[in-house]
């Protein structure tokens, strides 16, 4: 897996999404969409709206929920 958690601060499901994967013992990357402006971007073009967006290499996993699935 090569999780990326794209998300932003004071953002519970973000949180989550990182506590899950620690929890876990995978690795992952995450991107704060309001600090990175090629991040911002994407979420523009794409049309996401909300936060945490998870990808697993370039495919889009989805929230928190998928991630739970992908994860166990």
């Amino acid at each position: 897996m090569n999780i990326t958690i794209y998300g932003k601060a004071n953002c519970a499901g973000c949180d989550q999404a990182k506590n899950l994967m620690e929890a876990k013992g995978q690795e992952y990357k995450y991107v704060d969409i309001t600090q990175n402006p090629e991040a911002m971007q994407m979420f523009r073009t794409r049309g996401f709206r909300a936060v945490p967006q998870i990808f697993d290499g370039e495919a889009h996993v989805g929230g928190v929920a998928e991630l739970q699935t992908l994860v166990g």
